[in-house]
Order: structure tokens, then C-alpha cells, then sequence
């Protein structure tokens, strides 16, 4: 429980700070990383003797209070080690211009550009658990990434591309009724 709550402040946080990070690996990792961290010196008791055990049972001793500091300090040293090589690295790259894709390259997605075809199509974002009937009007019970993907199977039914297939002329996904179906449909 405490981890959810470290990732919900951290990945809020980094939403706010619009620090990109598509996967949430620093809420994930570093958040539960630190909380765990932090969470050790209060909790520990199993296998451990009178006066060594967490604060919450050994509060009075300053065993458990020394744990607190190693581990606060040892958190601050991972932060910082941390820190340190993602900005000689990340700031090599955005130096030298290699950070990211250009908006174009972005916007066709990188799997279509280095393997031929799209990872994840339009018609594979289609989530039905926002709704029982696919024909019904359902854009405004879906997310706004999803609505304009319903009208698609409307017009074209579940398979939107010809033979079952994306069709990669030209980096895009061509469909038999001349609809672009890639991830972003708009």
C-alpha cells in the first residue's frame, strides 16, 4: 500500500513537471524503490532480537533509529548516483541532438519506421469493456484517445486493413477504404 502511494505522488508529480517518462519506470521502480527503502527501519521484526527490532516496536532503542539514518543516506546516495549518470547521459544525447525521433517520425510510430509494420494498429485500441454494444454511441463513455477508434469499426467492422494485414507503402498503414490506421487516429 505504501508503494502505491509513492508511485501515485511520484507519477503525478512527474505528470505535472511534464518530465516524459511513457512507461512509468521511475514511479515504479524509483518510488517503490525508496518507500521500500524508507519502510525497512519501521517495519523489521522477524528473526530479530529485543531492542533490534523496527520503530514501531523498538521506537525507544536507537538501534532502529540508526537503520532509519543508514538507509535515508544510503537512499540519498542512489538518488544522486542516479541523477548524476542520467544527466551526463540524457544531456550527451540532447546535446547532440540524438535525444528523440523527430515530430514526424514520433507521430508515424517507431515501430512502423525500423520494423514495416505498426505495433499496436487503431483497431487495436478498441477497448470493449467501455462498452457492451459496439454500434451504440459510445464516444462519450470512452476515453478521448479512443473515441474517434469506434467510428472506424463502425464503417470498416473489426478488421481494418486488407487481407488481415497492415499495409506499409510509404510508412503508413494503407486500408482498402483509404483510412490511415495507425495509433494515432484523429
Amino acid at each position: 500500500a505504501l508503494g502505491g502511494v509513492g508511485f501515485i505522488i511520484v507519477h503525478f508529480g512527474m505528470l505535472r513537471l511534464k518530465l516524459d517518462d511513457p512507461l512509468d519506470a521511475v514511479a515504479v521502480h524509483g518510488a517503490g524503490g525508496l518507500v521500500g527503502i524508507l519502510a525497512v527501519p519501521w517495519f523489521m521484526v522477524a528473526n530479530l532480537e529485543i531492542g533490534e527490532r523496527g520503530i514501531l516496536w523498538d521506537g525507544h532503542e536507537s538501534y532502529p533509529w540508526l537503520v532509519l539514518g543508514y538507509n535515508i543516506a544510503g537512499a540519498l546516495v542512489i538518488v544522486l548516483w542516479s541523477s548524476f549518470w542520467s544527466s551526463v547521459l540524457f544531456g550527451s544525447l540532447y546535446y547532440l541532438e540524438m535525444l528523440r525521433v523527430s515530430a514526424d517520425d514520433e507521430f508515424k510510430g517507431m515501430d512502423l519506421i525500423k520494423h514495416g509494420e505498426a505495433a499496436y494498429p487503431a483497431n487495436a485500441w478498441i477497448e470493449y469493456q467501455y462498452t457492451k454494444d459496439v454500434n451504440s454511441n459510445t464516444k462519450d463513455h470512452l476515453p478521448s484517445n479512443m473515441s474517434s477508434n469506434v467510428e472506424l469499426v463502425k464503417e470498416n467492422g473489426h478488421n481494418n486493413t486488407e487481407n488481415g494485414h497492415n499495409n506499409t507503402e510509404n510508412g503508413h498503414n494503407n486500408t482498402e477504404n483509404g483510412h490511415n490506421n495507425t495509433a494515432f487516429v484523429g
